[in-house]
């Protein structure tokens, strides 16, 4: 049964967005670049700090099958042998550091969210949201790095919780195979959430879906403004299902249903079998997504205002149209922010639509207070962790940068000064004596 048709809120969804660069205080000056891994890519970026945002390095390398799989690494050796290719070739140079903001193997994240009273203490949240939590997460909660974080819900004296929660093993990897080349993992965070600080309007008070529409699986989160997460989910339909289900309803090749799948899509010129066979996997997606829609309103008692498509898949033919009258909620477009859309970079040589992961994690490496879970401070791996030293000799990073640091001209200056301070101060002080 459709939903009904929700009313729309009399403002605009697509406001000029705020550059969130524009506060110097808000940069970082230990800056770190972004490394978005998935199953069949990884993605590199990273940005300048100061006087320009342009992207100073990026760079992709293909992961072949058995490599990653469902954000497990399931080979470790060629994994850190892409990474290093990966560093290597970045364009136009080499990052200037060797920290990293590391994407989170969202099909291995769990996500939970419930309303509780706001009169709970952190402790008292804490405890509820054990209790709670191990009710719906099928993890061990002694293997596991979770964290979570509240917003208030405005009139009602009730606080949502969102709790995010994977296994430890699966982060240990990824943090050992990154010390191995000589990086440093600065944190962690969740694709989604970058993606939305980018890409979405900073509406506080509205609530988005976000349908990211890949080759493997579909990512489906939903989140109050462009940057608190309140539901995130991944689920195993996508690009790829519709392909296979249209070659096993059709008995042809992959190929040819590929072919199919990107002449008709779900539009008006599909017909017969072929409209049938697309119809009903989309549509199977499409409850998934409804499923969450429904499940976050009945615990949140808010309502879902746009949906934002993004991934390959999403650019289907027709699938928008028929989402909206499907779901009864209006599909808004995605809008980088503006220092993206002037760049030529991002026009003329990076492919946005391949790096929008990448672009978020790098944005957060330039940025303070932009990440709402910390996972990283919960690892205590420090195996194969290179000295500064040595991490210059793998030739995986700009030396001359990695040397002349912001962070090592800043506190070293201000080392100097106190320096400078004291020996004048000392200087004054013994002319006294005299």
């Amino acid at each position: 049964m459709e939903s009904k048709i929700q009313p729309q809120k009399q403002q605009n969804l697509q406001p000029n967005f705020k550059n969130p660069f524009n506060t110097f205080f808000r940069k970082r000056i230990d800056t770190a670049f972004g490394m978005d891994i998935s199953d069949t890519s990884i993605e590199l970026l990273e940005f300048n700090a100061f006087f320009s945002h342009a992207p100073r390095s990026w760079s992709r390398v293909l992961l072949e099958n058995g490599v990653v799989e469902r954000g497990k690494i399931l080979n470790k050796e060629i994994l850190e042998q892409k990474i290093k290719i990966l560093l290597q070739n970045a364009k136009p140079r080499k990052t200037s550091t060797n920290r990293v903001i590391l994407s989170l193997p969202e099909a291995q994240v769990f996500t939970w969210g419930t309303a509780m009273d706001k009169s709970l203490s952190d402790s008292e949240i804490r405890l509820k949201i054990l209790e709670e939590a191990k009710k719906h997460v099928p993890l061990d909660f002694k293997q596991i790095y979770w964290d979570y974080t509240t917003y208030n819900i405005p009139k009602k004296q009730l606080q949502y919780v969102t709790f995010i929660g994977i296994q430890q093993g699966v982060l240990n990897d990824y943090v050992e195979v990154c010390h191995r080349l000589g990086l440093e993992v600065v944190e962690f965070s969740l694709v989604c959430m970058c993606m939305g600080k980018v890409f979405l309007p900073p509406i506080d008070k509205d609530t988005h879906v976000v349908l990211d529409i890949g080759g493997e699986k579909s990512n489906i989160t939903i989140f109050e403004g462009n940057s608190l997460l309140k539901l995130s989910t991944t689920v195993s339909i996508a690009g790829d299902s519709f392909t296979d289900a249209i070659s096993n309803d059709l008995k042809i090749t992959k190929l040819e249903a590929e072919e199919m799948k990107i002449k008709f899509g779900i539009g008006e010129s599909a017909q017969g079998a072929y409209k049938n066979s697309i119809t009903k996997i989309v549509d199977n997606l499409l409850e998934e997504v409804r499923n969450s829609i429904n499940y976050y309103e009945k615990n949140s008692g808010e309502t879902v205002d746009a949906i934002y498509l993004s991934g390959g898949s999403s650019m289907m033919v027709g699938l928008e149209s028929y989402i909206e009258q499907k779901l009864a909620i209006k599909i808004q477009q995605i809008n980088p922010l503006s220092f993206i859309v002037k760049s030529k970079l991002f026009e003329n040589e990076i492919n946005l639509k391949l790096f929008m992961g990448a672009v978020g994690l790098a944005m957060i490496g330039i940025t303070k207070n932009t990440n709402l879970f910390s996972f990283r401070k919960q690892i205590k791996i420090d195996e194969n962790k290179m000295s500064f030293w040595k991490i210059i000799k793998t030739g995986n990073f700009d030396s001359r940068r990695m040397i002349f640091a912001y962070t090592h001209l800043v506190y070293g200056g201000l080392t100097f000064l106190v320096l400078i301070l004291t020996a004048i101060f000392t200087w004054m002080w013994m002319n006294l004596e005299v």
